[in-house]
């Protein structure tokens, strides 16, 4: 017995739930406490105690506007990384604090004029100051669940700041307010440096700095006007009572407060909780059981809470003797606090379905149950509190109908984010381990039905496609003829790119080689796409996408002529790949289909120190205009809503077409396949230096610095190097590994026909792919079908593509954490052979599993699935302006 009572308790000191409702119970008691403290010390001076809740209620403003912005993306995504990840996020997020806190302190001197308290402000802003930095600290412990590390300087921070103002209060003296603030400030700073000691927080950088704010605007911007209604709602409440009733009244309603206040520790602790721990949940791609583990969090949360909030409602008076002094005039305010237990039951419900919502990154869902809340208060609760006699009754039983407005909105936010992963007309097979749905798994509807199982007419735009190229054209070429062994298949392409002549190397192979069922429709760029469509080093990159898009619209008319002069069954926008560009195929009233999709993501920002002044610039701007973008291009969001599918390369391509514009219609698919090559596994004995590949386009975003950094760490390795490819950043790389001591490590092949490059790699032990921004990218692919191991950056549809028998992935967190990554992960598989081994041999069985042909039957049943599907083809399609209509030329088609 007394062992088991020991294991239970052994198992509940290491549980994180036991340790999140400790934390917020020491937090909530000192607060408690200290509220407490102070409302017994003014008991006879009611109007001070009123400036005090007031000044209170400033500071609670500016701290819940802190946290969206600050500390709700660090809990998000501090969550979802490692400790080195935490610690450069803390630095990051106590660097941005310093930053906010000049319109922090500019506001709290405001605040204390209104009040004509002027001299209380220096001590107010400090207090702020301090607590948003102790926060900042204490949410990054919490973001990995470490509460039993937090408590510790939150005890410093709460519970001395309680122990002290106990002092100041001995003896029946009255300390004047400034004193208060003064211990809230210096308690709060000493509980920062505990708290940054055990996170071991590094000195920041202020690109890191600058990509967390880009990151807490992006995920937390919903949560801030969120909170802003919140708070001003709340503070239009308190300020209301103190201009029609006055400071007394403010008291009075502050004590309530305080008493309701016990119930803190365990509301803000369960919803401490479900942030972090539904976006832990969610981040392995499972919302309902997100959902699961918030509602079994808010079910211990109402237990914990149901005896007290009894004990208010059936002995109040009891309740305020406890509080109070034996004279105090608020012993008479029972009624109210039995009307405050009932607004705090829906107070309670309304945060931690507002917490679920913030853990699913729905923020917008809690946004719009603020704002219900905000306008029930407007139109309801305010004029209630000025307008009625009551005062502080009124101010109170009315806050039932603004929560409860609250609630009822969260609660449908939240059965819309459920239903989200309900199954749908385009995602009822499973697939198999090939990344393919099998065949005997094709709805009976289908097979039934004889008619959908001949050769459909399928219209497919693919600007860029070659059999003679690497990357997208390649990835065109693959899909394309794979499909025509199905289907009757009819490409608009573009006849050149970037000034490379396309067409004529495409239609010299189909002559020699043909391909049956595939037409080609050549569609020559106009003036504008020839202007802007750039190669790759220039700041003209900028404007690619407008020059793309005028192509797009010549594509469509050519699109228009060919179904009216032979209809198509289904048009499929295949490439490129970037999610910005959709084409206007989706308004043939056909059934379109949309993808795969890459783009989403952002470069992050500590890696612009990596690239040159032009690059910077570059891709300074595309994080902002593509963070803008995704929520505001009307085409793709049309687009999106007109499709039946739409592939998605990696997770922020998902997030992006299902949560920011709202099409649940989504299944992955990698923007690129394998050819298994068999080649004899790797076998390097430590007997000749390890040979290394790395290939791609020399630019920026690429990341071969970091490679040639990684080196310098490993100059006690013999380590060779073959470098494929060219391009503007060639000479300037060269020069850093010169400056390094690497150059001689260094082979520079330049560019290499397909065919000589991949023999290079053939001959390497190992791919090193330092991308910072792609979509599944084809190298490592082609990597993974010669059975060559790869090192990458566990990011965009590298993640998927290379598991644990494949490679090593490096963290994407920031310059230095991705050189020793490398650096590491070269030095484990040129001193561990057998390894080395175990790599090559589970990369060449995961070429099986990703192959061009999975990915093409995984298009043909869906392609059976969208005509089979009871989906309304020929639906009216939102109306935009007019294709601008320009002069094009188009040759005939090209039949092979």
């Amino acid at each position: 017995m007394a062992s088991s009572l020991s294991d239970k308790f052994n198992r509940l000191r290491h549980s994180p739930s036991f340790w999140a409702l400790g934390d917020q119970g020491v937090l909530s008691l000192g607060t408690f406490a200290s509220n407490i403290l102070v409302m017994r010390a003014y008991d006879q001076r009611r109007e001070e105690f009123g400036t005090y809740l007031l000044l209170i209620s400033i500071i609670a403003l500016l701290n819940n506007l802190h946290a969206s912005v600050i500390t709700y993306p660090l809990s998000v995504k501090g969550a979802t990384t490692d400790n080195n990840g935490l610690r450069g996020l803390a630095a990051s997020a106590l660097t941005l604090t310093g930053f906010l806190s000049l319109p922090m302190i500019a506001t709290v001197f405001v605040a204390a004029a209104l009040l004509h308290s002027v001299a209380l402000a220096p001590f107010v802003a400090i207090s702020v100051i301090a607590w948003q930095c102790q926060e900042t600290t204490r949410r990054a412990l919490m973001a990995h669940l470490r509460n039993n590390e937090a408590v510790w300087g939150d005890a410093v921070s709460y519970l001395g700041q309680a122990t002290i103002i106990f002092a100041l209060c001995w003896h029946g003296r009255i300390p004047p307010l400034w004193e208060i603030f003064t211990a809230m400030a210096a308690t709060s700073m000493a509980a920062t440096v505990v708290q940054m000691i055990q996170l071991r927080v590094p000195r920041s950088n202020l690109p890191d700095a600058l990509h967390l704010a880009g990151e807490g605007w992006r995920i937390g911007s919903w949560l801030l006007v969120t909170n802003g209604l919140n708070l001003l709602t709340i503070q239009m409440i308190t300020w209301t009572i103190n201009y029609y009733h006055g400071r007394e009244a403010v008291a009075a309603f502050g004590m309530l407060g305080n008493v309701i206040g016990v119930s803190h520790p365990v509301m803000f602790g369960i919803c401490g909780l479900i942030v972090p721990g539904v976006a832990r949940a969610r981040a392995n791609g499972d919302e309902k059981s997100a959902i699961r583990f918030a509602v079994k969090l808010i079910l211990i949360g109402t237990g914990l809470l149901l005896p007290y909030y009894l004990f208010l409602v059936l002995f109040p008076d009891q309740a305020l003797r406890i509080f109070c002094k034996a004279n105090s005039p608020y012993l008479a305010l029972s009624n109210e606090l039995r009307w405050y237990v009932a607004q705090y039951v829906f107070v309670y419900l309304a945060f931690v379905t507002s917490a679920l919502l913030n853990g699913l990154e729905a923020g917008r869902w809690t946004f719009i149950g603020q704002l219900a809340n905000a306008i029930v208060s407007a139109v309801f609760r305010i004029p209630a509190t000025a307008m009625i006699g009551l005062g502080v009754s009124a101010a109170i039983w009315s806050g039932v109908f603004t929560y409860g407005a609250q609630l009822i909105v969260n609660l449908r936010g939240i059965f819309k984010v459920a239903g989200r992963k309900l199954p749908n007309p385009v995602q009822v097979l499973e697939t198999s381990n090939n990344g393919s749905a099998p065949r005997n798994q094709v709805p009976d509807a289908i097979e039934s039905n004889g008619a959908l199982r001949k050769r459909l007419r399928v219209l497919v735009s693919a600007y860029t496609i070659s059999p003679k190229r690497g990357s997208e054209p390649a990835g065109a070429w693959n899909v394309i003829i794979r499909l025509s062994t199905f289907h009757d298949v009819t490409v608009i392409a573009s006849s050149e790119c970037e000034g490379a002549d396309y067409r004529n190397e495409t239609v010299a192979y189909l002559r020699r080689f043909p391909v049956d069922g595939l037409t080609l429709h050549y569609v020559a760029p106009p003036t504008l796409a020839r202007k802007l469509m750039k190669p790759s080093g220039t700041l003209a990159r900028l404007f690619y996408y407008v020059g793309y898009a005028a192509w797009q619209r010549e594509a469509f008319k050519a699109a228009q002529d060919l179904h009216a002069q032979q209809p198509f069954d289904l048009v499929h926008q295949l490439n490129m790949t970037g999610y910005r560009e959709p084409g206007y195929l989706w308004k043939l009233q056909l059934p379109f289909i949309w993808g795969p999709v890459a783009g989403a993501c952002n470069m992050p920002w500590s890696f612009l120190q990596t690239m040159d002044g032009k690059e910077r610039l570059f891709y300074g701007i595309r994080n902002i205009t593509n963070s803008i973008q995704k929520f505001t291009s009307l085409r793709c969001r049309l687009a999106a809503r007109a499709a039946q599918l739409i592939w998605y390369v990696g997770p922020d391509e998902k997030a992006l077409i299902e949560r920011t514009w709202g099409t649940p219609r989504t299944e992955p698919m990698l923007d690129s396949g394998t050819s298994p090559m068999p080649r004899p596994p790797t076998d390097y004995q430590r007997q000749r230096p390890l040979r290394l590949v790395w290939s791609g386009v020399h630019i920026g975003r690429k990341g071969f610095p970091l490679l040639i950094r990684a080196l310098a760490q490993l100059k006690d390795l013999p380590i060779e190097v073959i470098v494929l490819g060219s391009g503007p950043q060639t000479e300037r790389w060269d020069t850093l590994a010169s400056e390094l001591g690497v150059v001689g490590r260094l082979r520079w092949t330049g560019r290499l026909p397909r065919e000589q490059a991949l023999a290079e790699m053939a001959k390497s032990d190992v791919l090193v792919f330092t991308s910072l921004m792609e979509a599944a990218s084809h190298v490592t692919l082609e990597a993974i079908s010669l059975g060559l191991p790869v090192i990458c950056h566990d990011a965009c549809g590298m993640s998927i593509a290379v598991d644990d028998r494949t490679g090593i992935k490096v963290p994407l967190v920031n310059v230095q954490t991705s050189i020793d990554g490398f650096a590491a992960a070269i030095r484990k598989l040129a001193e561990n052979p057998a390894e080395l081994l175990r790599l090559s041999e589970g990369s060449a069985q995961r070429a099986k599993e990703l192959t061009w042909d999975a990915n093409v039957e995984q298009m043909c049943l869906a392609y059976r699935r969208v005509l089979a599907a009871p989906c309304p083809i020929g639906r009216p399609v939102p109306t935009l302006d007019e294709v601008v209509a320009d002069e094009f030329e188009a040759t005939g088609n090209v039949q092979p």
